[in-house]
């Protein structure tokens, strides 16, 4: 199945109501496209567990994105559920994600680290095989995203002929006003990092929704710029998950098994050293993109394109 960054037949004067049950039907098919595969056949490609975390985050954006317009007793269901495969198949990769690391850098280090990479090779595995039993429970969920389709409802809140670019324009300021919120009060801290990542993700997915509503620039340099953003930032968590892992279980493994500790120290500190120094280097990156992006980036009200009623008004009086 193709993965769909970007929704075809979308415009920005489609009716809200015709778009929203386009996206939500392409996310979700995604979605229940992955997730059998994810659970049951994870040894044939490691790649289903990846493409079921990026759609159901997709997914979940398109929640948030239409929430205004889907009754709520249809809504909570399908979005708990939603989130229970989300942080499934995130838990799941990010063990597969360790296991990568752990395999290419194996092959590069000494035989005196060996011991100490197999022993966190046999530990990740362990926890990967843990977290596969979650997405196995969840193999079957159901994801009944017709039924919540068939009642969109603009209700009185808006007119009748409301268009994507109506809906999806303010929401995208909104998420762009956060993101900038974030960024303008970082503490310096890593899990402040995260949280602007989080913002970052979340504006990301709502701008593959949104993007027939700009101008070319929004797709072409600020959606480029959030990716590059968020590659930064997730190499950054990635690291810093690494270290708080490492160090407490060497922590545990000094403390109730010193002989044990002292055969795989040499592999452990090691990687625990190459994360401690990847992590001030992402923060400088993320500097780096920071002073590019203060630079170049626009409001997104100003880069929407005129509704097409307006377009051909302003036409026939120029």
């Amino acid at each position: 199945m193709s993965v769909h960054k970007w929704i075809a037949g979308l415009q920005s004067d489609t009716p809200v109501l015709e778009a929203a049950a386009r996206v939500l039907k392409l996310r979700f098919k995604t979605v229940a496209h992955f997730l059998p595969l994810a659970a049951n056949e994870p040894e044939k490609d490691v790649e289903y567990v990846h493409q079921l975390r990026v759609s159901s985050r997709r997914a979940a954006a398109a929640l948030a994105m239409f929430t205004d317009l889907m009754p709520k007793k249809r809504l909570r269901p399908l979005r708990k559920q939603l989130r229970k495969i989300r942080r499934a198949a995130g838990n799941a990769r990010d063990w597969d994600v360790v296991q990568i690391h752990l395999r290419d850098w194996s092959k590069q280090r000494p035989k005196s680290e060996q011991a100490g990479i197999q022993f966190l090779q046999g530990l990740s595995f362990d926890r990967r095989l843990q977290s596969q039993k979650t997405l196995v429970e969840l193999a079957d969920a159901s994801l009944d995203v017709q039924d919540a389709i068939d009642h969109l409802d603009l209700g009185s809140e808006y007119s009748k002929n409301r268009t994507l670019g109506e809906h999806a324009v303010p929401f995208l300021d909104g998420l762009q006003d956060v993101l900038h919120a974030a960024i303008e009060t970082d503490t310096g801290d890593y899990e402040h990092l995260h949280r602007i990542r989080i913002a970052g993700k979340e504006l990301r997915y709502a701008m593959e929704i949104g993007a027939p509503c700009f101008q070319p620039p929004f797709k072409e340099v600020l959606y480029k710029a959030i990716e590059e953003m968020q590659e930064i930032l997730g190499t950054a968590n990635d690291s810093h998950v690494a270290v708080q892992w490492l160090s407490a279980l060497r922590d545990e493994l000094k403390k109730y098994q010193p002989a044990e500790w002292r055969a795989v120290r040499p592999g452990i500190d090691q990687l625990l050293q190459y994360h401690r120094r990847r992590l001030p280097a992402q923060r400088r990156q993320f500097a780096a993109w920071l002073k590019r992006w203060r630079k170049q980036h626009q409001r997104f009200s100003d880069l929407a394109l005129a509704p097409a009623s307006l377009a051909i008004t302003e036409r026939t009086h120029s």
